[in-house]
């Protein structure tokens, strides 16, 4: 996508949710500099507090937090000359997947491609790609080609397995090897309501 995807970690300090409205138990997030909206499915977070950034935002777990970011997240990239329609799109995020995967969260994780797919989110193409770094956590991630711009919604979790796991996850298969925990459930609501809205 012609920038480094390490350039898109957050730095800033996590503060608490303001000026998001609430519907139905979820939490309605826009971007403050992108035409993007996205709803965070209330009943799946246990700490409601952000770090945002003009291009991503991030939940955390409060003092649950046990990564080195959060585990709800999305960023948001321009499209370019290499992404103008659906099959050069998919061809280059196929390419970049695992180097998203290697840079996009802590150096204490090492994300192993597990499963690929290509995907159609609500009439947009999609390719998702699922990583796991053995006896430590499970992240899914879904690059959605909008109109102007591109989305990588994704969901780090813990294995059930791990030394990091302090709280009481409810437990769902995933189904690849090392079958870890994965609320499958609350990532594809998270995950299909992120929208660009101009």
């Amino acid at each position: 996508m012609g920038v480094s995807m390490r350039s898109f970690l957050l730095l800033t300090l996590a503060v608490p949710i303001v000026g998001c409205a609430s519907e139905a138990g979820w939490d309605i997030f826009k971007f403050k500099k992108e035409p993007i909206s996205l709803h965070v499915p209330a009943d799946c977070l246990y700490d409601r507090t952000h770090k945002e950034t003009d291009n991503s935002v991030d939940y955390t777990m409060g003092k649950y937090y046990w990564t080195a970011f959060g585990l709800y997240s999305v960023q948001v990239f321009h499209r370019s000359d290499k992404t103008p329609d659906r099959d050069r799109f998919l061809e280059a995020i196929k390419t970049s997947a695992s180097a998203y995967l290697a840079n996009d969260r802590s150096p204490d994780f090492v994300f192993q491609p597990v499963r690929e797919a290509v995907l159609d989110v609500k009439g947009e193409p999609a390719y998702q790609v699922v990583g796991v770094d053995k006896g430590k956590a499970v992240i899914a991630v879904t690059f959605v080609l909008h109109k102007n711009r591109i989305t990588a919604a994704s969901l780090m979790y813990p294995e059930e397995s791990s030394p990091d796991f302090h709280f009481h996850f409810k437990p769902v298969t995933l189904d690849v090897p090392y079958a870890a925990t994965f609320p499958w459930g609350c990532y594809n609501r998270f995950m299909d309501s992120v929208e660009e809205t101009d």
